[in-house]
């Protein structure tokens, strides 16, 4: 037996985020120093997005994989990730210790599947989910319900909801 104990390694913290792309802005600042800061503190940070071609490259944020995303019409070319099964197999893969997601619509399945696995997870609300809906031309009236409906089922999903602004925190 070694006297040499191996040392500790960092939480991994798998990041996922829709509606990011090379030249998006505040949300893929927010992820690039996000990532920069847990790589800074001794974690290993791991941003999973969309794009036009699957990728995995290790970056000045940690280890960002790309999976090839759906782009979604009217949004100036933004992907999403659509494909579940690949998700979840990859995030079985990547073996998360914390699941930290940027995406209150698309991806808020993915709280459910880190519970049923006992990872912690924290939903980040950049947005509104009414004005996402909004957006995608539901009814305001339509588009309340549904927020709430949704609201409340990512508050049971997730062991943390952050918002990030009080237009956020007020939904």
């Amino acid at each position: 037996m070694s006297d040499i104990a191996a040392a500790p390694r960092g939480v991994r913290i798998v990041r996922l985020a829709n509606f990011v792309t090379p030249a998006s802005g505040g949300l893929r600042t927010a992820l690039q120093q996000l990532g920069a800061g847990y790589l800074a503190a001794g974690h290993e940070p791991v941003l999973i997005v969309p794009g036009e071609r699957p990728s995995d490259e290790h970056t000045a944020q940690g280890r960002v994989i790309t999976l090839p995303g759906v782009v979604l019409p009217g949004t100036g070319g933004y992907r999403v990730l659509t494909d579940r099964r690949r998700l979840s197999a990859l995030l079985d893969s990547v073996a998360p210790d914390r699941l930290e997601v940027s995406d209150r619509t698309t991806l808020r399945w993915t709280g459910e599947w880190a519970r049923r696995r006992r990872i912690p997870s924290v939903m980040v609300s950049h947005e509104t989910a009414d004005g996402v809906l909004r957006t995608w031309g539901v009814p305001a009236v339509a588009a309340g319900r549904a927020a709430d409906r949704l609201n409340r089922r990512s508050a049971w999903s997730y062991s943390r909801i952050v918002c990030t602004t009080e237009w956020a925190e007020r939904e």
